[in-house]
């Protein structure tokens, strides 16, 4: 068994709207109880095209606790960060549009009756895998007969890939009462909203970070140097920070007294004073760094820079332990 923990990304917007959803499903659930007990013909099931209202009402509907407790994960972790970068409003329309675009292809193919959320959260799946190509994400593997499991971390778009691939297996092979064509769908249908939006400019991705837009070659960044407009006014960008051939940015107009550190990987940072405290990942290599609390001193006599003080370390929200070695993933 897989389960996804963590994906490691700054998180600045409270993703309002993707806990709404959550608390929403949840609440849906224990007002009508398993779907499994409902008829086909209840009005927020889908079935073919007999219950217009089911199209959408399905995806608050799941067959039962493990149904329900699977989806939300998902959409907890990979929620929270599409809906960061996407914005509360847009991000509600984005999921009911989702869910649309899985279930109509799927009744299609094969109508049936289907409730649950999977369709339109493998579509949201399918935006992080563009939005978050260069992420890296922890997974629980587990084996509950034998009460073992590890943590072990990956990239988001390697384990994404695994899951897809299972998806068309299922889609294509059959995997009994799933529906795997709905997943299918919902992927394609989130990943291409996502190249759209971001060559539309309505998804706003933080300075750094890398999409699969740009990591393809489709889009590239544009230099820091570059000419600005005629008639728009241009504000300096940001001197680059480069680290073993690997390009990435700071904040845009970060002061000059701002906190220069380096991670112990190599990569060269920069954050701002108020910054000082809080803990950060390095985009090279993931690990999390405190920033110091002020800017390192200047060099001794000798030519010796004195040791910088250590910085805090990283808070973790909710701990996994697993036997005796302690492991640990925040949620």
């Amino acid at each position: 068994m897989l389960l996804p923990l963590s994906v490691e990304i700054e998180q600045r917007n409270p993703p309002a709207a993707n806990v709404l959803l959550i608390l929403s499903t949840v609440l849906v659930f224990l007002i009508t109880g398993p779907a499994d007990e409902l008829s086909a013909d209840h009005p927020m099931v889908v079935n073919g095209w007999e219950n217009p209202l089911g199209l959408v009402g399905h995806i608050f509907m799941h067959a039962n606790f493990l149904h329900l407790f699977g989806n939300m994960l998902f959409l907890w972790i990979f929620g929270n960060a599409v809906c960061s970068r996407v914005g509360n409003l847009r991000y509600l329309l984005v999921y009911l549009g989702l869910g649309l675009a899985a279930t109509v292809p799927a009744q299609l193919i094969h109508p049936h009756a289907a409730v649950g959320a999977s369709g339109a959260i493998n579509g949201v799946v399918g935006m992080f895998a563009v939005m978050f190509a260069a992420a890296w994400m922890r997974v629980l593997y587990a084996i509950p007969i034998l009460a073992w499991g590890r943590v072990f971390r990956v990239p988001a778009a390697l384990m994404i890939l695994f899951w897809l691939i299972m998806d068309m297996y299922g889609a294509l092979y059959g995997g009994g009462r799933i529906g795997y064509w709905a997943h299918v769908a919902g992927f394609l249908g989130g990943f291409a909203l996502a190249v759209v939006g971001l060559e539309r400019g309505w998804i706003r991705m933080l300075p750094g970070e890398r999409t699969l837009v740009h990591l393809s070659g489709w889009k590239p960044e544009k230099p820091a140097d570059a000419a600005p407009k005629a008639g728009r006014s241009h504000k300096p960008a940001a001197e680059p920070l480069t680290a073993a051939g690997t390009h990435f940015r700071h904040r845009p107009s970060l002061p000059a007294d701002a906190i220069r550190f380096r991670c112990r990987c190599g990569t060269a940072l920069a954050r701002p004073v108020e910054d000082a405290g809080r803990i950060i990942r390095c985009p090279r290599c993931g690990e999390r760094i405190g920033v110091p609390d002020r800017r390192p001193a200047a060099p001794a006599a000798g030519g010796r820079r004195p040791a910088a003080a250590p910085g805090p370390r990283g808070r973790l929200d909710v701990s996994w332990r697993l036997g005796r070695a302690g492991r640990h993933a925040g949620v």
